[in-house]
């Protein structure tokens, strides 16, 4: 009897502890403040650059994707993988300045690519954001290689990527329908672009996107909200938009780009958690609550034997 109690003791352990390292393997979190002269896991293409230390005093340097010289597009992405069966919320700061003409241009993102794709490739310049096609209908196919969705920011031009509505954010697809218009919102106030950088909400320059991705239980289907911060004021400028087509496994990242018209376009303090979506409790009818119990009694009864034994 003694040695079935301490067997069913070390089976309730083994089950707890496989329960946590299961939960832990499907959960992840990844912050990166862009301050300082690296940034580990994340790789950087076209103008991106850290600020940091050359521009900036480390730690209090940014991710500049693009800076307003009228450079090609600019990217940062990371090497994580994260399955878009999870809740996936995202939190940045940004900044938008130095803008030339008027109004300054074109806009950044937050996009999920296919963790398939073998090379990474960004996307088009100007009104793509360097996620689209350099075209709408992607007569070119120049767009970011195995888009999956992108959240794009307006610096203020009527780009092509926000539907021609300035100052706005706009929600694209997937590379497989030629990058869709999923949602836009309307113009902002406060803009997205601030002409300064903004540390804290006490600055009226400052500036935050909350993104938060639930999905609804059908594989590759989530719902996208997305609220801005711009100083003391927030602003839900997406709520609760469906998106299907997603692919089971994506990795993340962000792009920026100008023509004509620029605006330097940066980001910093950045966090991302992923946690397995909310699953309500089975109800135990009353002989399974019966057993429950029984075995909780067995499990105590057995670790009091096994102290008075030692």
């Amino acid at each position: 009897m003694f040695i079935c109690k301490l067997r069913f003791r070390k089976f309730a352990l083994v089950g707890a502890a496989s329960l946590l390292a299961t939960t832990a393997a499907w959960g992840a979190t990844i912050t990166e403040s862009f301050g300082n002269a690296s940034a580990p896991n994340w790789t950087f293409a076209g103008s991106a650059l850290l600020t940091a230390p050359s521009i900036d005093t480390a730690p209090n340097g940014w991710l500049r994707l693009i800076n307003s010289s009228g450079q090609a597009p600019g990217f940062a992405y990371h090497s994580q993988v994260l399955p878009t069966s999870n809740v996936i919320t995202v939190d940045f700061d940004f900044a938008l300045s130095a803008g030339v003409g008027a109004p300054p241009a074109d806009g950044l993102t937050f996009f999920l690519f296919d963790s398939a794709t073998a090379t990474f490739s960004g996307g088009a310049g100007g009104g793509a954001f360097g996620y689209l096609c350099s075209a709408p209908t992607c007569t070119t196919a120049d767009g970011l290689a195995g888009g999956a969705l992108a959240i794009g920011i307006s610096a203020g031009y009527p780009s092509y990527f926000v539907n021609g509505v300035a100052d706005s954010i706009a929600l694209r697809g997937a590379q497989t329908g030629n990058y869709p218009l999923i949602a836009d919102s309307a113009a902002l106030s406060p803009k997205p672009y601030s002409g300064a950088r903004g540390l804290t909400s006490a600055d009226p320059n400052y500036r935050h996107v909350h993104i938060l991705m639930i999905p609804n239980g059908t594989p590759g289907q989530m719902a996208v909200t997305v609220t801005m911060q711009a100083g003391g004021v927030t602003t839900t400028a997406l709520n609760n938009v469906a998106v299907a087509g997603l692919p089971s496994n994506v990795r993340f990242g962000f792009s920026a780009s100008e023509g004509l018209n620029r605006a330097t376009q940066e980001v910093r303090n950045f966090s991302l958690q992923t946690s397995p979506p909310a699953v309500a409790a089975p109800a135990l009818s009353a002989s399974m609550r019966l057993l429950l119990l029984a075995g909780l009694a067995t499990l105590a009864v057995g670790t009091l034997a096994a102290r008075r034994r030692v």
